[in-house]
């Protein structure tokens, strides 16, 4: 059996909510009335947070599907080397995120909708966002005076002509067009958030700690289902188990499966773990190399995702 994926949808959806609350708040806080100034500066954050809210769910999904990076896209630089392969994958994945920035924000759209497995938006919506992100970069750039660079890269939602560049006229920024952008960077998270859940909503704390434990164990003793029932988020562990698990930890699972057990109980149910265990279950004198891997493999994931054992 692979390793299992460790994707929660919970956590990989977490960056839309968050930047839905903050949209939420730009909504409460700009009226018609609002300066100029005031609205620069909402609409260039809008933006922003969009941006920030992909790249973040990039960052948690290839940390769980890395193979959906580009192998040709990939480097070890010299300053990773000797690090630990939890701090190389994070900075490898980082590296391939920010690189994947460089390119148009068609191209760029199109790989975030392919390496998360969902339908693109429609194109009308893309190029809507492509007018919006090159309005934010006149504004930045070039205080809103229309130039070639926007004419060029505006798309089919360009706001001006060839004419407005010779005559430095200045791109329309007012409340009407910062709400409508608002809007529709509203109903974008919306969406993806919509299509996320549909695709990954088996992802729930439940599957993915019943992956890694039918990855961890191979006895029909451990069979999942026999010990735990989950209520929402919660993971329990079944009461006339206890008692179980007890004998049969001095007469009856393996000394590798004790040590695993160990492991996951002292995180996910710490106070039956000092009922049922005891210390000398650390010692790893016993595992082979193949039971080892999978040790390292367990203490990996309670070190770097251990939002999976907390209840």
């Amino acid at each position: 059996m692979k390793r299992p994926h460790l994707l929660l949808v919970n956590e990989l959806i977490k960056p839309i909510n968050n930047t839905k609350k903050i949209i939420s708040e730009i909504k409460s806080t700009i009226d018609i009335s609002s300066p100029k100034i005031v609205l620069y500066g909402i609409f260039s954050y809008t933006v922003s947070i969009f941006e920030i809210m992909q790249n973040e769910i990039l960052f948690y999904y290839l940390d769980k599907y890395p193979e959906k990076i580009h192998s040709e896209k990939t480097q070890i630089n010299k300053e990773y080397i000797g690090s630990s392969s939890f701090f190389i994958r994070k900075n490898l994945i980082q590296d391939y995120v920010i690189s994947l920035n460089y390119n148009s924000i068609k191209i760029f759209m199109k790989q975030f909708f392919n390496i998360l497995s969902i339908d693109n938006e429609d194109e009308n919506t893309i190029d809507q966002i492509i007018e919006i992100k090159e309005t934010r970069n006149l504004l930045l750039h070039n205080n809103l005076k229309v130039n070639d660079v926007y004419i060029k890269k505006s798309g089919k939602m360009c706001r001006a002509t060839q004419d407005d560049v010779i005559t430095e006229k200045k791109l329309l920024l007012d409340y009407n067009y910062t709400i409508n952008t608002v809007n529709i960077i509203e109903n974008i998270l919306l969406s993806i958030e919509n299509k996320l859940i549909i695709k990954y909503k088996k992802f729930t704390r439940h599957y993915v700690f019943k992956q890694i434990w039918d990855y961890l164990f191979k006895s029909p003793v451990l069979n999942f289902d026999d010990y735990f029932y989950s209520s929402g988020e919660i993971i329990n562990l079944k009461p006339n188990k206890v008692s179980y698990i007890k004998r049969m930890v001095k007469n009856g699972f393996s000394s590798t499966e004790v040590k695993f057990l160990f492991l996951i109980f002292s995180h996910l149910f710490p106070s039956l773990s000092d009922k049922i265990f005891k210390p000398r279950f650390l010692n790893c004198y016993s595992l082979d190399h193949y039971s080892k891997e999978k040790y390292n493999y367990l203490n990996s994931i309670l070190a770097n995702y251990i939002e999976i054992f907390q209840n």
